[in-house]
């Protein structure tokens, strides 16, 4: 659907994730009417903070971090075995 920058209610209703979305990539404004008239704004939120780019070093830090309370994985090549053991039907 091409979204138009007047939608009526009931047309950003129907298409409201659509909506924020577009607000979101692409930074254009909607504005929403009733009879007509203009009554609300969808604006995308400004945000101060750039996201980082992913890098193999910090996914792994990342994920390492999730862990880093589990006294069971302490020691992963043992958690593996015996992970490993308990798995297999042999």
């Amino acid at each position: 659907m091409d979204l138009q920058s007047h939608l009526s209610i009931k047309d950003a209703r129907d298409n409201f994730s659509l909506l924020i979305d577009t607000a979101a990539l692409t930074g254009k404004s909607f504005t929403i009417t009733k009879f007509g008239r203009p009554k609300a704004m969808i604006t995308p939120v400004k945000s101060k903070i750039s996201p980082k780019p992913a890098s193999p070093n910090n996914i792994l830090k990342e994920a390492k971090g999730i862990w880093a309370d589990r006294e069971d994985m302490k020691d992963s090549a043992a958690w593996v075995d015996r992970l490993r053991t308990e798995q297999s039907y042999r």
